[in-house]
């Protein structure tokens, strides 16, 4: 009885597979320490999602501590689409897995605020669906992902 031996295992992706070119990578933003009076330090914290793509999201710093604040990304999934959030007083170094990079984008101004609703923990509430001022306004001007998955049954029609 000969039992053939078994196919060889795939080639291994090219180099340049999910790779972006040095030269072609954004450079972050240059924010100084300048704050403007009443702002607070929005940054974008990078997760790595490896083997998959990274998840992203938005962050507010609170004037009290650096590592505690306004958080906004889109939870879901390519299957379902994605939804927007916030949580507020969310602290990232209690958080798993922590950000891998964390990048300063700009100064957000006072009068696009209101620190006393953004900072506001009493309901202790993990994730808020009240936009508080025109900065939370303004992220959600811009829609979550939406599906993106084709099911077998939808793409064969």
């Amino acid at each position: 009885m000969s039992s053939s031996p078994p196919p060889p295992p795939p080639p291994p992706p090219p180099s340049s597979y999910r790779t972006i070119p040095f030269s072609s990578r954004p450079v972050p933003p240059i924010v100084t320490g300048d704050v403007f009076t009443g702002g607070l330090l929005l940054e974008l914290l990078v997760y790595n999602g490896a083997p998959f793509n990274d998840h992203w999201a938005y962050f507010i710093q609170s004037d009290f501590n650096s590592d505690v604040g306004v958080y906004i990304d889109a939870q879901g999934d390519v299957r379902n689409g994605f939804k927007l959030q916030i949580k507020r007083g969310h602290n990232i170094t209690e958080e798993t897995p922590r950000p891998s990079v964390r990048i300063p984008l700009q100064w957000v101004e006072s009068q696009f605020l209101n620190k006393t609703a953004m900072f506001d923990t009493q309901n202790n509430t993990s994730v808020d669906t009240m936009l508080v001022c025109d900065f939370e306004r303004s992220v959600f001007m811009v829609p979550a992902p939406t599906k993106t998955l084709n099911t077998v049954a939808r793409s064969v029609s």
